[in-house]
């Protein structure tokens, strides 16, 4: 959180300009990685968990290891559909919920340095929020696109020294 908030100071303080940005169809100029990791704070334990990848664990999975799993993020990530947190993105609400979760924070940023309505400015979240399957699928849906949109750049990725992991 400090780093993005040193980060989004610097932007602001000195104007700097993102490289390569998607205008109003890029979710953040200048960060992605807050809405990923937003959107995967959201999603249900059970997203990320080792049954989720092992069904014959799952199913010797007892009720009482879903009680110990007591996980406020994702309890409140079930309460606030995507869908509530695009609306929440006009509302004083928001400001709150963005002491705990990363989405809501990058959200928050969003409507500080940018004008107008909502959907205008950003209808890539927009959209997003409209997503149906909850954060589980937005969440999947960012990683792909993360993939796409950064790790596939040569641009992007071009100084991070991989060796013969790297094309």
């Amino acid at each position: 959180r400090k780093y993005l908030a040193v980060t989004r100071r610097l932007q602001d303080e000195y104007m700097l300009e993102p490289a390569g940005s998607h205008g109003v169809w890029g979710l953040d100029d200048y960060s992605f990685l807050p809405f990923l990791w937003g959107a995967s704070q959201l999603c249900p334990p059970e997203t990320f968990s080792s049954t989720a990848a092992n069904p014959a664990a799952a199913s010797s999975a007892s009720d009482s290891d879903a009680e110990k799993n007591n996980d406020t993020s994702a309890t409140v990530g079930a309460a606030i559909a995507p869908d509530r947190m695009a609306d929440l993105a006009l509302g004083a609400e928001l400001d709150a919920l963005s002491e705990e979760f990363l989405y809501a924070a990058a959200l928050r940023f969003i409507k500080q340095v940018k004008k107008g309505r909502f959907g205008e400015h950003s209808p890539m979240l927009l959209d997003i929020s409209r997503v149906a399957g909850g954060w589980t699928k937005i969440n999947a849906g960012l990683v792909k696109m993360y993939k796409a949109e950064v790790w596939a750049k040569r641009v992007v990725v071009q100084h991070i020294v991989f060796g013969t992991l790297f094309p």
